[in-house]
């Protein structure tokens, strides 16, 4: 798992702040006290986080502080993932990413359940769909058409799937946001009829009954 004060410095600059310098950590009384390395006025983005309960303190120093607490709850729910508490997502080797764009990255699939099985995903750490921001969202809509068309050119697929798993109960198994855009060909099933349907069994064929 993630040493506190890894998970302290990951939370801190995916959304406070950009740092050129790795900030000084100081552990007092419950608190992380993070020292940085210029005043806090020059820094982009210098504001308040109020999410994961960053406040400003002594701004002209150049000191942020937050409570322990606080940092490993959100460590927990949005920096966690896999056995080592690294989210692959987070630490993608650049040698993956196919393409990017200013909010999203697009890679292939590491487990593909079809030729060109691509993913995109925001570079910022969130788990849903439906904490995007606005420009984040139209970034990776754009990304997605953009993957599409280079596999249309490179694969030539027949159809496509579209899908997110936005939660553990839907599937969700990486807890940072990807969209499947999943290529299909004539035959790779049987009877590709409800496609993403399927996800429950017994109710994906409706056709049947009619």
């Amino acid at each position: 798992m993630l040493r506190l004060e890894d998970a302290a410095l990951r939370v801190y600059k995916r959304d406070a702040l950009t740092l050129e310098h790795e900030p000084r950590l100081e552990f007092i009384r419950g608190q992380v006290i993070m020292h940085l390395a210029e005043p806090a006025d020059m820094l982009e983005g210098g504001g308040t986080n109020e999410r994961v309960g960053f406040r400003p303190h002594h701004r002209r120093s150049g000191l942020r502080i937050c409570t322990v607490r606080q940092i490993t709850n959100a460590a927990i729910q949005d920096t966690v993932s896999g056995m080592d508490g690294i989210c692959p997502f987070c630490s993608l080797p650049k040698a993956r990413v196919v393409d990017s764009g200013e909010h999203g990255v697009v890679i292939r699939d590491a487990y593909p359940i079809s030729q060109g099985h691509t993913l995109i995903i925001p570079k910022r750490h969130t788990g849903s769909f439906f904490t995007l921001t606005a420009d984040e969202r139209t970034d990776l809509l754009a990304l997605l058409e953009t993957a599409k068309a280079g596999l249309d050119r490179e694969f030539h697929p027949q159809a496509y799937n579209i899908g997110i798993n936005d939660g553990q109960a839907a599937g969700q198994t990486v807890p940072h946001l990807h969209v499947h855009l999943i290529p299909r060909y004539t035959g790779d099933r049987a009877d590709p009829r409800g496609g993403v349907r399927w996800i429950i069994p017994e109710k994906a064929d409706y056709w049947s009954r009619r």
